[in-house]
């Protein structure tokens, strides 16, 4: 080949992996490889191969190959690059920004053309953008070694487990009640807890209502009576102060009235349609409750019940013991991890330590929500109960404000907020807040034991003059890594702030808080009752709207039936519904999407930021789109820089220009070792590009406007 022909080339491919695919905007459904046909050549560009993806930093390669017109062969070869990242976790999209070429390879070229192709790359990459399906990335993250990011000492003490064979709600107070006047009126209601719950002050006597049913007691821990009419002025109260707005459309409302169980220590409630009805869940091994919407396994051999509660696992011999302990995930019996993925309970693989559903979980809790934050327009607004009050962090030379909604940080001489997963700053408690261009490295030591602790999970990326690039993981909302396995909440229980306000903190038990693979966490209880929605009451006019129950202020996690779809009158969808491919795949929550701070945009929305990153003028609507190609996206490059097609259930290599079957080694060599590691390796490649296309390709986002206040 000429030494014009390899520069033509050269150029050619610039145009493509720089220009054209890089501003595809086409759904991920049309898969890859992606093609562009120029006067000189036809380029094709495989499916990029991951190979790290720090913070909002992503680190590929991707094997290339170039034809030249009035030619017969393809040149192939492999390239590298490093990009920022932005992350769209609704639309299930990752866009590659700012690229840049680290490394080229291609065969027949010397060392000498190789550099001439990084300047002229230098110069033309970052004008670019890329984007990929977020499935593609997660599978391809799944063939890299790699060690599992772990949380910190997460608490798995199991809170008290209460079992029921009737009809039955579990009213959750944070601590003992406390109550608090309603203006006007000869009504208290109990400040902490987010149902409807109140205390008439002339007899004494509590009432609660939920899901059209109101009921009275003397006391609040009962026995609650069923009440056919409840107290007029209190009704009307009501009636004149819903500000919620809310329906519960999805949840199937039993007919028979629920019996109140009320506790004040960290609880959850186990529910059977009568007696338990055990049905077969792996042959001759495994049991699961077919009458409950809760997960309940028994294991034969040794007749112990297992129970999900937050992602966590607990034992014991009979359902109405007192004495249930923790199971780590990865110390479960064997036939757990054979559950089958289609049966009643598949979903409760995601918390078996080593099934493929537990690693895809343990991937997207890595996977960060970005966004970009305008740094003249972004501001906040700190209140207190009173002046600020500070106390310290157990471990640590920082203290966190107790009494206010805000996370609030003093960290030496300087005052750090957390709101809405962005960072702030001020040099006074009070304020005024500037966007903050750095994390303090002193953030990363923040316990669990700490009600805070979610705030280390939000990061700084980079900034320019006008622009601060942030993002969270799921961490900031609540989800965790621990025994190799996504866990919901630290465990641990936190004191609230009792003022003139009532400030809760995140809460792990009482609310039958579940994992489901397309929506993420979400709340279980109530569902045949209503759901949620009919029974708490953080919306009406009476009370102050607080979130912190459930993550950060301002946030609240979603609700979806069919994690498990309830159990209705021997009626069930099962577990399984989790894990059957959607009609579209629903939003999950994005606290970016509709924050309440100006300035953030979200990926997906179009900018109205500048940015200092100098790019050339561009009208995307003019230039040629790339086409999906109708080569068969089974070429692989490995990390030397060689080039692989996958043919037949075997392997090619391409060499000098042409395509050669790799023959198993016959002799325990060194190098015959390092082929068949390299022959695993690809076969792990393979394996996860074809999991990340059925996945890309199994559901389209929806809900892209969806309220996260559900």
């Amino acid at each position: 080949m000429s030494k014009i022909k390899i520069i033509i080339i050269h150029h050619l491919v610039i145009l493509v992996l720089l220009g054209y695919l890089p501003v595809l905007k086409a759904t991920e459904t049309e898969g890859w490889p992606r093609e562009i046909e120029t006067d000189a050549a036809i380029i094709v560009v495989y499916q990029p191969q991951v190979e790290s993806f720090e913070g909002n930093r992503l680190e590929s390669r991707s094997a290339v190959s170039v034809l030249n017109k009035g030619t017969e062969t393809p040149v192939f070869g492999v390239a590298w690059f490093s990009s920022r990242v932005e992350t769209d976790l609704d639309a299930r999209i990752i866009t590659m920004l700012e690229l840049s070429v680290k490394r080229v390879v291609f065969p027949d070229i010397t060392a000498a053309q190789v550099e001439l192709f990084k300047r002229l790359v230098a110069e033309e990459f970052p004008k670019w953008d890329m984007e990929i399906s977020l499935d593609r990335v997660i599978a391809s993250l799944e063939a890299l070694d790699r060690r599992t990011a772990v949380s910190d000492k997460i608490a798995y003490d199991p809170p008290q487990i209460i079992y029921k064979s009737s009809p039955a709600v579990l009213v959750s107070i944070d601590g003992e009640p406390k109550l608090k006047m309603i203006e006007n009126s000869a009504w208290m209601y109990v400040v902490n807890t987010p149902f409807a719950l109140f205390l008439e002050t002339k007899s004494k006597t509590y009432f609660l209502k939920g899901a059209g049913w109101w009921y009275r007691s003397k006391e609040i821990n009962g026995p609650w009576l069923l009440e056919k009419q409840p107290p007029a002025d209190l009704e009307k109260m009501l009636a004149q102060n819903n500000k919620t707005g809310e329906t519960d459309t999805g949840g199937q409302t039993d007919t028979t009235p629920p019996e109140i169980i009320v506790t004040v220590k960290p609880a959850e409630l186990l529910q059977t349609d009568g007696e338990a009805e055990y049905s077969p869940l792996v042959d001759a091994e495994l049991l699961y409750v077919s009458n409950s919407e809760n997960a309940i396994i028994m294991d034969i051999s040794s007749q112990e019940h297992y129970v999900l509660i937050s992602g966590r696992w607990y034992k014991s011999q009979s359902l109405t013991s007192d004495n249930w302990t923790y199971v780590a995930s990865d110390k479960l019996p064997a036939p757990f991890a054979m559950i089958p993925l289609q049966s009643e309970l598949g979903s409760v693989r995601a918390h078996v330590a080593g099934t493929e559903e537990a690693e895809e979980a343990l991937l997207e809790n890595q996977i960060p929500q970005t966004a970009a934050v305008d740094r003249k327009s972004a501001a906040l607004a700190v209140a207190y109960d009173g002046d600020p009050k500070f106390e310290s962090i157990p471990g640590t030379g920082m203290s966190y404000a107790v009494n206010t909604e805000k996370s609030v940080l003093k960290i030496e001489d300087r005052y750090y907020s957390c709101d809405n997963a962005i960072w702030f700053t001020s040099e006074k408690a009070t304020g005024p807040w500037v966007v903050c261009t750095e994390v303090p490295k002193e953030v990363n030591d923040i316990p669990p034991e700490s009600p805070v602790y979610n705030v280390k999970y939000v990061y700084i990326y980079d900034s320019t003059p006008e622009v601060v690039y942030v993002g969270y993981t799921p961490g900031y909302m609540g989800s965790y890594v621990y025994g190799g396995c996504v866990v919901y909440g630290t465990g641990y229980w936190y004191h609230p702030w009792y003022g003139y306000h009532y400030y809760p903190r995140p809460v792990t038990w009482g609310y039958g808080v579940h994992w489901n693979p397309y929506t993420g966490w979400g709340f279980s209880w109530g569902v045949r009752y209503g759901g949620p929605n009919m029974w708490v009451s953080v919306h009406w006019g009476y009370r102050p709207v607080h979130y912190g129950y459930w993550g950060p202020a301002g946030y609240r996690h979603g609700y979806y039936h069919g994690y498990r779809a309830g159990y209705y009158h021997g009626k069930r969808a099962g577990y399984v519904a989790a894990y059957q491919k959607p009609q579209t795949r629903p939003a999950r929550d994005n606290i970016y999407r509709d924050s309440p701070i100006k300035g953030v945009r979200n990926p997906g929305q179009p900018s109205t930021l500048d940015r200092s990153v100098k790019r050339e003028p561009s009208d995307r609507s003019v230039r040629q789109q790339p086409r999906v190609s109708q080569q068969p996206n089974n070429v692989f490059s490995d990390k030397n820089g060689n080039v692989y097609r996958r043919s037949n259930d075997t392997w090619e290599k391409r060499d000098k220009n042409k395509w050669s079957g790799e023959s198993s080694p016959t002799k325990k060599t060194k190098d015959n070792a390092k082929m068949d590691q390299n022959r695993k390796d690809l076969n792990r490649q393979h394996q996860s590009r074809e999991k990340g296309n059925r996945k890309s390709q199994s559901a389209s986002p929806a809900g892209g406007n969806r309220s996260r206040r559900r």
